[in-house]
């Protein structure tokens, strides 16, 4: 999650999808449902695709 966090720190958009992927399967973080689809939501409003389908 550390290296996630950094990535987002320097701009990188894909870290949002991927912060909440790790959120929605609990990987390296308490599975949480609700974190998962704001971190989907906040990279959705950003214009990733496959976060969309994800935010619904």
């Amino acid at each position: 999650m550390k290296w996630y966090r950094r990535s987002l720190d320097h701009g990188d958009q894909n870290a949002k999808i991927l912060i909440g992927y790790l959120y929605l399967r609990g990987n390296g973080v308490p599975q949480d449902y609700v974190i998962a689809f704001m971190w989907f939501s906040v990279a959705a409003a950003a214009g990733d695709q496959h976060a969309k389908r994800w935010a619904r």
